[in-house]
């Protein structure tokens, strides 16, 4: 059940997100982020890890991010949208979710955004290695037009290199810096909320959706996320 709403999201959160338009969007796993990152070597007190995130008091979400490039301008614009994910009979976890995605929202703002220095590209170029592997298994699998491909590989080696701007927030502000989507009983909506000072987008989809949603069969789910 967990894999598939895991799925479902990703499918839901892309057409969502394509109303932003000119950004090429890769999910990346965030459990694997903050896994790996821990193991990057920079000192103990800046570690990006679950373990020492939770030992300061702060549940985070390790679901999914969907990173975003624009490359309409010389110099690229990279998007973090990080999601959680909650699956279950009613809303009782909506609660809980939107306060992991808000802590997660923050500690990205507090560790990648700003002016440069030395920790946080290697965190941007880290990033960058994730969205360029993420791409490349999706265009082995077919799951990626070569004309975006292409894109990106003209400028992968600016990606590489942290040559690009970091954006705060996406075009579309009412979208939020990241999303709850939950999985339950209730009807399907799209509402912005404000959760620990961050504007959280809750996507709730009836777990009726959840499977017609990889059948390519929820229209009228698709014509609201779209």
């Amino acid at each position: 059940r967990e894999k598939i709403s895991i799925v479902a999201s990703v499918l839901a959160v892309n057409k969502f997100l394509n109303r932003n338009e000119g950004i090429i969007w890769v999910p990346i796993s965030l459990d694997e982020i903050l896994r790996v990152t821990g193991a990057i070597g920079l000192p103990k007190d800046y570690l990006f890890t679950k373990d020492a995130l939770k030992a300061n008091g702060k549940p985070i979400s390790d679901d999914l991010l969907m990173m975003g490039v624009d490359v309409s301008e010389t110099k690229p614009k990279v998007y973090l949208y990080p999601i959680e994910i909650k699956y279950s009979q009613d809303n009782i976890h909506a609660g809980k979710g939107g306060v992991q995605v808000a802590n997660t929202y923050k500690l990205f703002a507090e560790r990648l955004y700003g002016d440069e220095n030395f920790v946080r590209n290697v965190y941007r170029i880290f990033f960058a290695s994730q969205f360029l592997t993420n791409l490349d298994k999706m265009k082995a699998n077919n799951m990626v037009e070569d004309v975006l491909f292409k894109k990106i590989e003209n400028i992968r080696t600016q990606l590489l290199d942290a040559e690009f701007d970091l954006e705060i927030g996406l075009p579309i502000k009412q979208m939020g810096g990241a999303s709850l989507i939950t999985f339950n009983s209730d009807s399907d909506t799209i509402e912005t909320e404000i959760v620990e000072n961050v504007p959280i987008c809750h996507i709730n989809i009836n777990t009726s959706n959840c499977i017609k949603l990889l059948e390519g069969k929820a229209d009228n789910l698709n014509d609201l996320l779209m």
